[in-house]
């Protein structure tokens, strides 16, 4: 699917927005400002990317043979973890937005709170699996027990309707 030593040879990995609180937490810290890999514009527009061409090709072509992209993307990332990192509860405000498990685990992988049922449904990590994470959907990643973990994720500000 990816070749990670590809990965690990053409990125920057560079540091994402968080909340101030959460910065006091160095496995939060290690988990998505270290290792978030991020093609998007930058606050004039401009194209930002600390992603290599090829893999971003890659992963939009994965991202199209699994799922109906709309016609804008605002945001494709990859997060890698390293055991014991992890993502707390949170939510997101994209309406459009997808993640792909890009490694196989058992014990580590998403997990989102269904409203409707009241309860928390986690996904294992299954290379290849598309998840929808719904906009202001709580979830998380608990602490990597397998690592690397790897995944990437795709968002948008405008509402496929496909």
């Amino acid at each position: 699917m990816i070749d990670f030593d590809s990965i690990e040879q053409h990125v920057e990995w560079s540091f994402a927005d968080i909340d101030q609180a959460d910065m006091q937490n160095p496995r939060y810290q290690a988990a998505w400002h270290a290792r978030s890999l991020h093609d998007s514009p930058d606050e004039t527009g401009q194209p930002l990317s600390t992603m290599h061409e090829s893999l971003k090709d890659q992963l939009l072509q994965l991202f199209m043979d699994r799922c109906d992209l709309p016609g804008d993307w605002d945001y494709l990332g990859v997060q890698k973890y390293e055991t014991g990192d992890y993502i707390p509860p949170h939510t997101d405000s994209w309406p459009w937005h997808r993640l792909l498990m890009l490694t196989t685990s058992d014990v580590d992988g998403l997990v989102l709170h269904d409203a409707g049922q009241q309860r928390f449904i986690f996904h294992p990590d299954q290379a290849g699996n598309i998840i929808n994470i719904p906009p202001m959907t709580t979830h998380w990643v608990n602490p990597v027990r397998q690592s690397p973990r790897y995944t990437a994720v795709i968002g948008s500000q405008m509402m496929n309707l496909a």
